[in-house]
């Protein structure tokens, strides 16, 4: 990220998940985004602030 926040330090560490994908061959992406959206998937899940 470019220095933004979400405002929630669990989003904002999925997102840097992300950072990878410039060194990531094309064909590692899809487990990255994977991953990525099964992290905000448990945020959204979670309780709210924990």
């Amino acid at each position: 990220m470019d220095g933004a926040t979400s405002g929630d330090d669990r989003v904002d560490a999925a997102l840097r998940t992300l950072d990878v994908l410039p060194e990531t061959p094309v064909a590692g992406h899809v487990a990255i985004f994977d991953r990525v959206h099964q992290s905000l998937q448990d945020v959204l899940d979670g309780e709210p602030d924990q």
